[in-house]
């Protein structure tokens, strides 16, 4: 009898003094330890196996654990019994895992609001398995192996808002009732699977519905009696399915639809019949946007329109007026010239889109009587040139236009006339030269002239175009940057020459350009960058000038020096073969290059710090306080770098240097002591087999340390670093942990993905706050 009481005694004191502890973890992210050797559920969640490993004392079942997620479990199914230790759990997530069944009831948290089961091996959703889960709103099981969704699985979930059950190869058929009572469901999809029945009134009681998609199964028809009312469905899509038939009152039921997509069908030679006029006659009016088979041989799409290739019965079929907002025609429709009237029936057409459907003459625009309210023109991938005259002068909205890939090789008012246009895409023809007259295109704010056959800007003229402000040039031919190339644009604020083969620009050749904010001249050839090509100094209002992979082999110090502080310079990929001009400059901006030293790259980053010594010794980030003498470092960086170099130069004057050499490699304890301010260390791909003490660091914050060959931490790596809220150890060979995070009480994140690491200890998460 005294034997029992001592061991209820024992466990009851054991139960008291872990509770108050684990009270503390509230998220638990089990992901953290992918690729480890974790064998079971137990293993991965920690406060699980107190709870089993005491018995399931009731002690712990009101812990506040809110979040669990973990994947690669090897398991099939959960212990029983154990969401009974869960009450208050909110978020559940495992995916990527083995788990093949759910059973009876599966869940017993009436606080639960998120499902995710993504990826598992989950065959059947039974009814009542959710009946205790009230508080659902979302659940996520793609990719498992569902074949049957019970009647009244979702019973009594009034808060479920969404359920995900794409791409369950065995799903066939979609059951009636299976979503009885879901009055606050809003997403539903069912995409790839192998459904090819719907019962009738599958969906009865959903009627917040909004979106539905169904893509990617088996359907081969739109049968009203499948659909009950949705009053609310927005946006049906029914993609990649061979549907051949729709019944005639099929649209009768979504009296909010604005967006039908149904692309893919596959359907040749008007086997699509049975979509007929009186289908058509039935489209509500508030579609915005339809968008039917792109597949099809001898139709034509246009949105709420299928429609044969026979000019009268095109005409014929847009003789009655729809809203509609949106018009794509069907890439497999030819339509060389615009037919007269095409628009007439669309008034309140906003967005256009005729690619790739082999337009050579655009000149019935200029009879458009009834386009007032367009917006945008895409005329991408057609056999549009400097013979096609466009006179979008009807369009009184119009304000973007795109014309990729077409035959354009000059271009110019003669060919295009607009005054509203602001956005003009010529990517990707072959334009080598444009004139623009005064008085057309006189709005544009962006022009994009980018993979296009332009060698000089001599042969341009910009023209009354002044309210530019984004230019882009890249990917072209262009050598030699001229003086008074960009005159005309005063208000240019983005200019990008990228991939191109500059190797010169003229004195002066940026001057006109003081509003100037972005200056990309990467992929070019350059060897020098001076402020001589700004008239002498920079515009204030530079936020950027990227200058990576060129030939740069020097930057001048005045150029350095016009920077102002908020300004971001990029250099990186060059030769850099002198530092001098970099040397002993005060309040550098924010400045990121590259530098080779003994065939090691170095990044170097410079956060208001000074650069000191010509020799390559000093690239570390640093951040400069105010004094010529004290520099602290707050960032550290060494990835993959074997013999990382740092100097801790007292007086700027003095240019010295130390060898190189390697303490880092197996004492980092020798930095901390060194440089106490660090904030951030970072050690990746350094080959470190052992952590002696960071404790030094008292200010620590940031600390990774992957790929590395880490085996074991110490329990007093970090003694004394309070304000650690950052921990990476992915990817080394971990075995074991201790309790090294016990003092860790602001830690945020950490992650021990791909180690050994074949259990978690009980005690490891106890004193810490996550």
């Amino acid at each position: 009898m005294l034997k029992k009481i001592f061991i209820i005694i024992f466990v009851y004191k054991a139960i008291n003094a872990i509770e108050p502890t684990a009270n503390c973890v509230e998220n638990f992210d089990g992901s953290k330890f992918y690729g480890c050797k974790l064998q079971s559920f137990n293993d991965i969640q920690n406060f699980t196996k107190f709870k089993l490993t005491i018995n399931h004392e009731p002690g712990f079942q009101n812990n506040n654990v809110e979040r669990i997620s973990g994947s690669s479990l090897t398991i099939s199914s959960f212990p029983t019994g154990v969401f009974n230790y869960f009450k208050d759990i909110i978020d559940f997530k495992i995916t990527a895992s083995q788990i093949s069944k759910m059973d009876d009831p599966f869940f017993n948290c009436a606080k639960l609001q998120i499902l995710n089961m993504n990826s598992n091996r989950l065959t059947i959703i039974k009814k009542g398995i959710f009946n205790e889960c009230k508080s659902f709103q979302n659940i996520f099981l793609p990719f498992n192996r569902i074949t049957t969704v019970e009647d009244d699985a979702f019973s009594g979930l009034i808060n479920l808002q969404y359920i995900i059950l794409q791409s369950n190869d065995f799903l066939i058929k979609l059951k009636k009732g299976a979503f009885d009572g879901l009055y606050s469901l809003e997403y539903l999809n069912f995409e790839y699977n192998l459904i090819e029945f719907i019962e009738e009134k599958v969906f009865y009681g959903t009627d917040e519905l909004n979106l539905l998609m169904l893509n990617g199964n088996r359907l081969v028809s739109l049968n009203s009696a499948s659909f009950s009312l949705l009053p609310n469905l927005k946006i049906l899509e029914v993609n990649n399915n061979p549907i051949k038939a729709v019944s005639y009152d099929f649209f009768d039921k979504f009296p909010a639809l604005t967006t039908l997509k149904i692309e893919g069908a596959n359907c040749i030679n008007n086997e699509f019949a049975e979509i007929t006029a009186e289908v058509v006659k039935r489209f509500n009016q508030c579609f915005a946007e339809i968008v039917y088979c792109n597949n099809f041989n001898n139709i034509c799409v246009l949105n709420q329109f299928i429609i044969d290739s026979d000019k009268k019965v095109f005409i014929e079929h847009l003789s009655k007026q729809f809203a509609v907002t949106h018009l794509t025609v069907s890439e497999n429709f030819t339509m060389k010239s615009i037919y007269l009237g095409i628009f007439d029936s669309f008034t309140q057409l906003q967005i256009v889109n005729f690619s790739n459907v082999g337009l050579e003459n655009m000149s019935n625009l200029k009879n458009c009587e009834r386009c007032e309210n367009i917006e945008k023109i895409i005329l991408n991938d057609n056999k549009l040139s400097l013979d096609s005259t466009i006179d979008f002068s009807p369009f009184s909205k119009l304000t973007k236009v795109s014309m990729q890939r077409n035959g354009y090789k000059t271009f110019g008012s003669s060919n295009f006339k607009s005054n509203t246009v602001m956005s003009l895409n010529l990517s990707k023809n072959k334009i080598s030269s444009m004139f623009i007259n005064d008085n057309e295109m006189k709005n544009l704010i962006i022009l994009d002239l980018t993979d296009n056959n332009i060698s000089t800007l001599k042969g341009f003229s910009f023209g009354n175009m002044n309210k530019i402000k984004e230019l882009y040039l890249d990917y072209n031919s262009l050598r030699i940057l001229y003086k008074d190339s960009f005159n005309e644009l005063i208000n240019l604020e983005i200019l990008s020459i990228t991939h191109n083969v500059l190797k010169v620009i003229e004195r002066e050749a940026f001057t006109e350009l003081d509003k100037l904010k972005v200056l990309n001249l990467d992929g070019n050839d350059l060897q020098s960058l001076s402020t001589d090509e700004f008239g002498g100094k920079l515009p204030q209002s530079l936020e950027l000038i990227s200058a990576n992979n060129n030939s740069l082999f020097g930057i001048s110090r005045k150029f350095v020096e016009s920077l102002s502080n908020e300004t971001i310079f990029n250099a990186m990929n060059n030769p850099c073969s002198t530092l001098q001009d970099f040397s002993n400059c005060i309040e550098l901006p924010q400045i990121l290059c590259d530098f080779v030293y003994e065939n090691q790259l170095y990044t170097c980053r410079i956060i208001s710090a000074r650069v000191v010594g010509t020799d390559y010794t000093y690239f570390i980030t640093g951040e400069h306080k105010g004094s010529s003498t004290n520099i602290n470092v707050s960032v550290l960086i060494a990835d993959n770098i074997i013999d990382p170099i740092i100097e801790n130069y007292k007086d700027s004057s003095k240019k010295h240097t130390k060898k190189p050499h390697s303490f880092y490699k197996n004492n980092p304890k020798e930095i901390c002591l060194e440089h106490p301010h660090l904030k951030s260390i970072t050690f990746d791909g350094m080959g470190l087999q052992d952590l002696n003490d960071f404790s030094n660091c008292v200010e620590l914050r940031y600390v990774s340390l992957e790929r590395n060959r880490l085996i074991s931490i110490s329990n007093t790596v970090f003694k004394g670093c309070l304000f650690i809220e950052y921990i990476n150890l992915e990817n080394n060979m971990i075995s074991t942990l201790g309790n090294f995070m016990s003092p860790l009480n602001n830690l945020l994140f950490f992650n021990f993905g791909n180690n050994e690491m074949e259990r978690i200890p009980a005690t490891f998460f106890i004193t810490i706050h996550l």
